[in-house]
């Protein structure tokens, strides 16, 4: 009996190891692939920062954004470090990249800031 306990709890760890991998290896699988649309059906606008928050898992900051396309708006989220950046979280202009025959896959250039004035537009207060 107790030694089909630890055979029993020996495959759960080695089941659990595998569907850790074909997790962490289908999401980078993605990630590539939205690269991959972004840079094929490549298209350029500008995104207004529109709030922040505090990645739990980090010491990073998530800025968010949106932009229009279209005549829709789609958003977005960057990590992106306070200290060195400051404070851009709201109101603040940059160059987003995008995948022109899918929006939602999107990319902000944080070190592309537009700092001319821009007209007033409320649409991204």
């Amino acid at each position: 009996m107790v030694k089909d306990i630890k055979n029993n709890s020996s495959f759960w760890i080695i089941t659990a190891i595998i569907l850790f991998f074909v997790i962490v290896f289908s999401n980078n699988l993605r990630l590539k692939n939205v690269q991959i649309g972004i840079n094929k059906n490549l298209k350029k606008t500008v995104a207004y920062t529109i709030g922040c928050t505090k990645n739990i898992r980090s010491s990073m900051h998530d800025v968010d954004y949106k932009f229009e396309y279209n005549n829709h708006f789609y958003f977005g989220s960057e990590k992106f470090n306070k200290s060195k950046q400051g404070d851009i979280c709201r109101g603040y202009r940059f160059i987003v990249e995008f995948d022109s025959t899918n929006p939602k896959n999107n990319r902000i250039l944080l070190d592309s800031m537009i700092t001319t004035n821009p007209l007033y537009d409320d649409r991204f207060k």
